[in-house]
């Protein structure tokens, strides 16, 4: 994750040797789980939000390297483009209020990095596929 992808066709050999890896990771995993290898320690959950640095005109800004650099925060992390940045929250163990501690942390994260792209002329924003994204 966080690396360009160089290209957007795919030759049957590529699909092979993803296929191949997949299966060999999905088999490490099964025996880890077969094995006992995994955690018993109580459920835990976080998050992860991928979001988008726009311009003024809505239009992505491959800034993250700077945006990032501004921001100095090792749970914000650059995606797969230049324009993306993913926040992870802090792992909280699933009981009482921890959706609660979730909801704070991601408000104080998200608040942060709003200001920190409103220093580089940028926004960020929430969304799955930008809408005025172009080839």
């Amino acid at each position: 994750m966080g690396e360009e992808i160089e290209r957007s066709q795919f030759s049957e050999a590529d699909f092979a040797r993803f296929g191949t890896a997949l299966e060999k990771e999905t088999a490490l995993l099964r025996s880890w789980f077969a094995n006992g290898e995994l955690s018993s320690r109580q459920a835990t959950g976080g998050f992860e939000l991928e979001a988008w640095l726009v311009d003024r005109q809505a239009q992505p800004s491959a800034n993250n390297v700077a945006y990032l650099e501004a921001l100095n925060n090792p749970l914000v992390v650059p995606e797969l483009a230049r324009f993306n940045v993913e926040l992870n929250g802090t792992p909280q163990t699933l009981h009482g209020d921890a959706l609660r501690k979730m909801q704070t942390e991601l408000q104080a994260t998200w608040q942060t990095c709003s200001e920190a792209a409103q220093s580089l002329n940028n926004d960020l924003i929430m969304i799955g596929i930008l809408p005025t994204v172009r080839d």
